[in-house]
């Protein structure tokens, strides 16, 4: 973040000296170059001093872990900058690096719940931004992009805060990581990511039997245990919990497949309590 902090304050201030060499070397007749060079300067002036005082202010309250305060000012640099760049004015490359940032803190915030109560609704609407806004431009800082398609794959594997499990769409984000041209990801998100896919395989492969009308009730019960096994290994409890009772309650079940339900309940409730 403090990289493209630099890069924006860099570029602002090349633009800068040159509107002011502009202002003193340059002398239409008319005096419009003069005029339209003044104007430029005030306006980059304008721009370095919004970009420098609002991102630094954004970024001190984050470090101090005063979410809130950094929450609210990320969201105001975003919506000035978003009307912009609907309005097809002119914008800057570190303008595009500096709508990014801002728009994955926001998804980022909101996804933790930091200085904002979690909505993870919310939150994929402003990583999906962030990506669009990469998308959009063949020059922007590609810092984040990785960490958002993560973010969005974790939201739709996990579920939750107004989001509904869907592990076709998780898979799409785990993927797009590797899809992607432009994403710079680490070993550790490769490795994550592949762990996810191959998760994702395995539940689908499960799924598939449970729901197929074709499967027999042995078959679906097998299946059932197997998936419910995978989710307590991976420390999805609650959804162990419910393929478990199931079990338990199903006629069509052996007293071997209920017992075993019946003892990883207790071992999930016995860990809930501590």
């Amino acid at each position: 973040m403090k990289n493209v902090f630099k890069k924006m304050k860099m570029l602002s201030r090349l633009m800068t000296l040159l509107a002011i060499f502009l202002c003193i070397n340059i002398k239409g007749n008319d005096g419009s170059w003069l005029v339209a060079a003044k104007n430029y300067y005030h306006q980059v002036k304008a721009n370095y001093n919004y970009h420098d005082k609002s991102l630094d202010i954004a970024n001190e309250h984050y470090n101090k872990k005063e979410y809130t305060q950094a929450f609210n000012t990320y969201k105001g640099i975003e919506g000035a900058l978003s009307s912009k760049l609907k309005s097809g004015n002119h914008f800057e490359n570190s303008e595009i690096d500096e709508l990014i940032t801002v728009q994955f803190y926001i998804a980022d915030m909101l996804y933790r719940g930091m200085g904002v109560k979690k909505n993870y609704k919310e939150a994929v609407l402003y990583f999906k931004k962030s990506i669009h806004t990469y998308n959009i431009s063949a020059y922007a800082d590609n810092a984040f992009l990785a960490a958002s398609y993560l973010s969005l794959g974790d939201i739709y594997y996990y579920g939750g805060f107004g989001i509904e499990t869907n592990y076709e769409t998780a898979d799409y984000y785990y993927q797009g990581l590797f899809e992607h041209p432009h994403a710079f990801f680490e070993n550790k998100d490769e490795k994550y990511a592949e762990l996810k896919i191959a998760n994702i395989n395995k539940i689908l492969s499960y799924q598939d039997i449970i729901n197929n009308d074709k499967s027999t009730s042995k078959d679906k019960i097998i299946a059932q245990l197997n998936l419910a096994d995978f989710y307590y290994k991976n420390h999805e409890m609650q959804k162990a919990m419910k393929l478990y009772e199931s079990i338990e309650h199903n006629n069509d079940a052996t007293s071997e497949q209920k017992q075993h339900a019946k003892t990883e309940l207790k071992y999930i409730f016995e860990e809930a309590i501590g």
